[in-house]
């Protein structure tokens, strides 16, 4: 072989050396990469899960039982709880919406994929056929299918304010009940709910 032929072959060895030098070096750099991001999320079990635009909803029959919807869900999974941003949740009757929750900010327990509970904190508003309930916190209990708001309450509706605590709504029987400190004030149909 020529001097020039040995040369161009000793070129392309040391390139193709280099090359593959090269890819190694990347390939375990990129797997130490990956193994120290799986250890970290190993290092801290309790790591959340952060979902945007959370939606759920409940099916009985073929038809809307609830819908929960929240603008941001930190979601930890051995613990079967949520906390929620800026929830919502609506509940269905025969198809029909029945009463909408909302609040600031809001837990959620889960009993395997089932929601067991809502709590919502901060302006809780409960929006029902011709009321409006105002509270700082209420809770929906699914085993009891109710909602409560343990301290202050203010409901208007068509032609009434009522002003109470400790309330309890039975969304399925559509039943409220104010337990302490009620007073009730009839208006002439101007403050209808929402004002």
């Amino acid at each position: 072989m020529q001097r020039a032929q040995l040369r161009l072959i000793a070129v392309t060895l040391v390139v193709a050396s280099l090359a593959w030098i090269g890819y190694r070096v990347a390939d375990t750099m990129s797997r130490r990469r990956h193994d120290a991001v799986g250890d970290a999320l190993q290092m801290v079990p309790d790591a959340a899960q952060r979902l945007q635009d959370f939606h759920r909803v409940k099916l009985e029959n073929g038809r809307l039982a609830w819908e929960l919807r929240a603008r941001e869900a930190q979601y930890f999974e051995e613990e079967q709880r949520a906390v929620v941003r800026e929830p919502e949740m609506i509940f269905y009757s025969d198809g029909e919406e029945r009463a909408r929750l909302r609040g600031t900010e809001g837990r959620l327990v889960f009993d395997g994929s089932d929601l067991q509970s809502v709590e919502l904190e901060g302006t809780v508003r409960v929006d029902g056929d011709g009321f409006v309930v105002e509270t700082d916190l209420a809770t929906y209990d699914r085993d009891r299918d109710i909602v409560t708001a343990p301290g202050a309450v203010r409901i208007v509706g068509r032609e009434l304010t009522v002003l109470g605590s400790e309330m309890e709504i039975a969304v399925s029987a559509q039943r409220m009940t104010l337990r302490h400190d009620v007073r009730v004030t009839v208006t002439n149909g101007s403050n209808g709910a929402g004002s």
